[in-house]
């Protein structure tokens, strides 16, 4: 089992709340959210912490308390199945922090709630 931790990004606008959705580059081009591998030695929040900076470059997130999440699904890779559990944080970003994608996504943008589902 895999084990990867991430932050579900928000900032609020007058019209309301928008989330923040990467596109990978991967063949499928999917859309989703920062995310990463637990690595040794960190907690899941550091680890999530760490990905958002990396993936988005983001470095000012406010940790909203009480919020934990945990979705669990596998994919197959190499003809091999893979199951991965992630544990989500929720966060606040506020608008002089700049989205600059990391090379795994093609590109970032901020949307509804209902669009982001």
């Amino acid at each position: 089992m895999e084990h990867s931790a991430g932050i579900v990004l928000f900032r609020k606008r007058w019209f309301g709340r928008q989330y923040l959705i990467l596109q990978y580059t991967t063949v499928d081009r999917y859309w989703g959210l920062p995310k990463g591998h637990v690595e040794k030695g960190e907690t899941e929040e550091q680890a999530a912490l760490r990905e958002v900076m990396e993936e988005t470059g983001m470095k000012k997130v406010k940790l909203i308390p009480g919020f934990k999440e945990k979705t669990s699904y596998f994919f197959v890779e190499n003809k091999k199945r893979i199951d991965k559990e992630v544990l989500w944080f929720l966060g606040e970003v506020f608008d002089h922090e700049k989205v600059k994608v990391s090379d795994e996504h093609s590109a970032g943008k901020w949307v509804s709630f209902q669009k982001a589902m």
